[in-house]
């Protein structure tokens, strides 16, 4: 995948709505655009760019994002008390590594990446279909990464979360639609992957 892919949704010239990322755009396609760029501050060392996702202006950014549900089927299990988790994406790089406690679930996406969530919010954002399997429920906010380069950020879990050029800061969504705290990073392939843009009236788009 190139570098700096941001994903925006769209409506076709046959009304179908989907989601595409900035650089495969062909001309003349109509936009509804993320929230303009933050503006956060490049990367003058090559170093990752810590990025602090809690702020007001964050918070705005959030609230005027697009949201999306994860559409994937998902396999999950119970961890182990002090269980090692490292979440490899599907390009090679760690995101994050973390000691476990018991009874948290990891969760495998399609393309094999394992993330661990407290059981409380697993219950809120996925549903059990059987045989192992869960179909995710929950919705995120979705902003662009414009930083032009690698960012780090302090995860909820209380540990660095490490994202390429090419990934999406996302904030959980309340009953009401709005932006919570819960903020994160996903890779960029993983969202194109297992995101799509949700519509509330239609449930999902088509």
């Amino acid at each position: 995948m190139n570098n700096h892919l941001i994903p925006t949704p769209i409506v076709d010239k046959n009304g179908k709505h989907t989601t595409v990322f900035k650089k495969d755009m062909k001309s003349g396609t109509a936009t509804a655009s993320l929230p303009a760029p933050l503006g956060l501050s490049s990367h003058s060392n090559g170093a990752p760019k810590q990025v602090e996702l809690n702020t007001d202006e964050m918070d705005a950014a959030f609230s005027a994002a697009p949201t999306y549900r994860k559409s994937a089927v998902v396999t999950a299990r119970l961890s182990k008390a002090g269980e090692a988790l490292v979440t490899t994406l599907a390009n090679g790089t760690v995101e994050t590594s973390r000691t476990l406690e018991s009874d948290q679930y990891i969760v495998t996406n399609p393309g094999g990446e394992e993330y661990a969530i407290a059981p409380e919010k697993f219950a809120s954002r996925y549903e059990d279909i059987g045989d192992g399997n869960y179909r995710a429920i929950g919705k995120a906010k979705i902003i662009p990464n414009d930083t032009g380069g690698d960012v780090d950020i302090m995860a909820p879990w209380g540990e660095l979360q490490h994202g390429k050029s090419d990934c999406v800061f996302a904030s959980g969504v309340d009953e009401d639609g709005n932006p919570t705290t819960d903020r994160y990073i996903i890779g960029g392939e993983e969202f194109l992957e297992t995101y799509e843009l949700f519509n509330a009236k239609d449930q999902r788009l088509p």
